[in-house]
């Protein structure tokens, strides 16, 4: 039965507890119910050349917790603007 990541967007802190491991699918959903969508090729690539959410593997299989998910996306966000002319800071 797959996982209904929408609501958490709404209630981030809610539902899935942090420490929980999801697969790339799985990550790639739950970024995308916070209405970031990433594909997961680009997960698969990050895991290759940096740059994404932390990982761990089990076995031959990579797994994200769903803080370190919340991290990155915490991490890669600017700050609030009113216009492009405003400097991030």
């Amino acid at each position: 039965m797959p996982i209904d990541f929408a609501m958490f967007a709404v209630q981030p802190r809610h539902g899935l507890h942090d420490d929980l491991f999801l697969n790339p699918t799985e990550a790639a959903e739950f970024l995308a119910g916070l209405g970031l969508p990433v594909a997961v090729s680009t997960l698969r690539k990050w895991r290759c050349t940096g740059g994404g959410p932390v990982f761990q593997s089990f076995g031959r299989a990579a797994k994200y917790r769903v803080g370190r998910l919340r991290e990155f996306v915490a991490a890669r966000l600017s700050q609030e603007r009113r216009s492009t002319s405003d400097h991030a800071a």
